[in-house]
């Protein structure tokens, strides 16, 4: 070996690291195959685990329900969900916590191509009709943040300010719509949740996740705890299914519903005291129930056991975050798999 010249050294070594840069191409070629062979698609989820029994959307963030029997799930997750918040004169947003006479704002949301109109409704208020911007009217864009998380929305208007700040009694409200073309909010930016977000998943004025699912189960086995049984509405979910154990949903990391739409579990579902307001009346239960029973048993320390410094000081779990991995219709009735 010693004998050889310099120049054939100079061969073997160029032979050598051609070899190897092939090596290394056909190394990547195949393990990004394998990578995008990986990536979930419809056929994959075969095995039936719970059923779709109603869907819920909030067009207007904190305000009463739309329950519809069939939705198309988007990036930002269920088609107008959540696209209208309310904010005070500093710009933040206002829950139930601090109106629960939200809770009572009944939505309409008619379709009008790609932004829709939406129709207010609330006991003692006339109805007010809230146009989407467009050329003919008009609306400043500002920035909405929640948890760190910050998108794009249009302002609507004065004669929505003043209509939801005389029902809130909160002077300076604003009504803020993000529509589909806007920048949306980042779950990669959150303030706790971005290591176990992904770059693609997105969502308009929802709490954190686009969808939340909770099982009619994980309710009875709460109320089976209260003196007082509470409804679903209180914990104010998107997706709401049946034929599963209790808090299974929990448990999912990746979920097809109906034909194509695939959906992938982020966390559980911290509680706040919005579970506490009755969703009908908008008035806060004086026990301050369900919330307290829920404490007792479900804390991520004593789900899990062990302690998770994400969760630390925070509510009890209940329910499910989920992102979207591939779009779709969901319709009630709707079975859920899971991959075998």
């Amino acid at each position: 070996m010693s004998s050889l010249s310099k120049q054939s050294w100079i061969i073997i070594g160029t032979v050598a690291a051609v070899g190897a840069a092939g090596l290394a191409a056909v190394t990547y070629w195949y393990c990004s195959r394998r990578k995008r062979s990986r990536a979930s698609r419809p056929e994959d989820f075969t095995m039936p685990v719970a059923i779709v029994e109603q869907l819920w959307l909030y067009p207007l963030k904190s305000a009463h329900r739309l329950e519809v029997n069939e939705i198309e799930c988007l990036a930002r997750g269920f088609k107008n969900d959540r696209c209208w918040v309310v904010t005070d004169k500093d710009g933040r947003i206002v829950y139930q916590s601090k109106a629960p006479v939200l809770a009572t704002v009944l939505p309409l949301v008619e379709e009008n191509g790609k932004n829709p109109t939406l129709v207010l409704n609330a006991p003692g208020m006339e109805a007010i009709t809230i146009e989407p911007p467009s050329a003919d009217n008009p609306a400043p864009v500002s920035s909405v943040q929640l948890f760190n998380m910050t998108g794009e929305a249009y302002d609507v208007g004065d004669a929505a300010a003043d209509w939801i700040s005389r029902l809130t009694g909160i002077e300076g409200c604003r009504i803020k719509y993000m529509s589909p073309d806007q920048k949306p909010r980042k779950l990669v930016d959150h303030h706790k949740y971005s290591d176990i977000c992904q770059p693609k998943d997105e969502t308009s004025f929802a709490q954190f996740a686009p969808v939340f699912i909770a099982s009619q189960s994980s309710l009875n086995k709460l109320n089976a705890k209260l003196a007082q049984p509470v409804p679903m509405t209180r914990f104010r979910p998107n997706i709401i299914i049946s034929g599963c154990p209790p808090h299974e949903e929990d448990c999912w990391s990746e979920i097809k519903i109906g034909d194509s739409c695939i959906l992938r579990g982020i966390t559980p579902g911290q509680r706040c005291v919005v579970t506490t307001v009755d969703q009908e009346l908008g008035v806060k239960s004086s026990d301050g129930e369900p919330l307290k029973t829920l404490r007792t048993y479900r804390s991520y320390e004593q789900v899990y056991g062990v302690e998770n410094s994400r969760y630390a000081g925070g509510g009890p779990l209940f329910g499910a975050d989920y992102g979207i991995i591939a779009p779709g219709n969901i319709k009630v009735g709707d079975r859920v798999y899971i991959k075998q």
